[in-house]
């Protein structure tokens, strides 16, 4: 039996992956604008 804990465990830590995967790009958009703008 796998313990569920550890399932919402991983679960949350892929999300967390995810999220900032997500701001990091976000920013890396940002940080092109911001160039192309100068």
């Amino acid at each position: 039996m796998k313990d569920p804990l550890d399932e919402a465990y991983l679960a949350g830590r892929r999300g967390a992956e995810q999220r900032i995967e997500l701001l990091e790009h976000l920013l890396r958009l940002l940080a092109v604008q911001g160039l192309q703008s100068q």
